[in-house]
């Protein structure tokens, strides 16, 4: 028992060794005292080009995330009809109206950070007219800067939605609509 659980450790060693040596190639380095220092190497020029491809990526989102805006502006406009018919109708809509109040107000706070990220989108420092990265440093930190203006209205107005229509629900369950 004992020469088989050895044989196996020994076989499983080997194949680690085996497959690190596959995935982790040794290489010799040798540094030459008048070698150049070279700027742009294949790494940095696919990482710039991963920049490019984020920056579109930001894009398309600031063109989602319009659409989403424009839709929760439509949502407010159709629950303050249905509060304005409800009211008619009689029954108390104090707290549905402050729940779109609230919802309104959170509306303004993620329209502001989205027109934050199309600010910086729209001429994004960093990248040429095309898109393509020009400073690496800059164009990180304009694609960190629109990302997370982006992130913010999103949160904003999920929160803000959820909210709204959790209460809407919580209204038309109490009212037994």
């Amino acid at each position: 028992m004992k020469k088989v659980f050895a044989s196996v450790t020994l076989f499983v060693i080997a194949v680690a060794l085996a497959l690190s040596m596959a995935v982790f190639p040794m290489q010799t380095v040798a540094a030459s005292a008048n070698q150049q220092q070279v700027t742009r190497t294949p790494i940095s020029r696919t990482f710039d080009q991963q920049m490019s491809y984020s920056l579109q990526r930001e894009q398309n989102w600031l063109m989602r995330q319009n659409l989403h805006l424009n839709q929760a502006t439509q949502i407010a406009q159709k629950v303050q009809e249905a509060i304005n018919k409800a009211q008619q109708a009689g029954l108390d809509v104090a707290d549905l109206q402050n729940a779109l109040d609230t919802f309104n107000s959170q509306l303004s706070v993620a329209q502001s950070s989205h027109d934050q990220a199309a600010a910086i989108l729209a001429s994004p420092a960093g990248f040429d007219a095309n898109g393509n990265v020009t400073d690496s440093q800059v164009a990180h930190q304009t694609l960190a800067s629109a990302r997370d203006a982006l992130q913010q209205a999103h949160l904003t107005l999920t929160n803000a939605t959820l909210t709204l229509r959790t209460a809407f629900l919580n209204w038309r369950q109490t009212h037994n609509l």
